[in-house]
């Protein structure tokens, strides 16, 4: 993405070298850029609001519950894609910007192998990996210096 951006904006100056149109510079820029950026920062900004929905344990909005079940096919994906060479393809192809990332979850085939790798995953015993929310604020009241 740097390396796209960087080019983008060698791009738009030379485009515009000599004439001093610093608007018409900075429209040629976005212009260029504009769609990729805003479906990078899109999934990222879903991928955190996912995280702060578990996280903080509230309901998904009913307005971002599609978003949100996209996202937990992605996590299906992420799961998967050492095991699955079709889902190790399209985890490569979203990280490596090779398309819009949104476009990885355009392929029905994707989406039922990664609906299969959380299947087999949801069937497993849940295992602790770390200590709980309150574990952990147990542990930093026991470690904070006596004042």
């Amino acid at each position: 993405m740097a390396l796209t951006f960087a080019f983008a904006a060698v791009d738009a100056a030379d485009a515009h070298a000599g004439n001093g149109d610093r608007d018409a510079l900075a429209l040629s820029y976005d212009d260029t850029i504009r769609d990729e950026a805003d479906g990078v920062y899109s999934e990222s900004a879903a991928m955190d609001r996912l995280r702060i929905y578990e996280w903080d344990g509230t309901d998904i909005p009913a307005d971002d519950e599609a978003e949100m079940e996209r996202q937990r096919i992605m996590r299906g994906i992420g799961a998967g894609a050492t095991h699955d060479p079709v889902l190790g393809r399209a985890l490569l192809r979203r990280m490596n910007l090779v398309e819009p990332p949104s476009s990885v979850l355009d392929d029905p085939e994707v989406i039922a192998h990664a609906q299969h790798t959380l299947d087999i995953l949801a069937a497993k015993a849940s295992r602790k990996v770390g200590p709980t929310r309150d574990e952990v604020l147990e542990i930093l009241d026991r470690a904070a210096p006596a004042v």
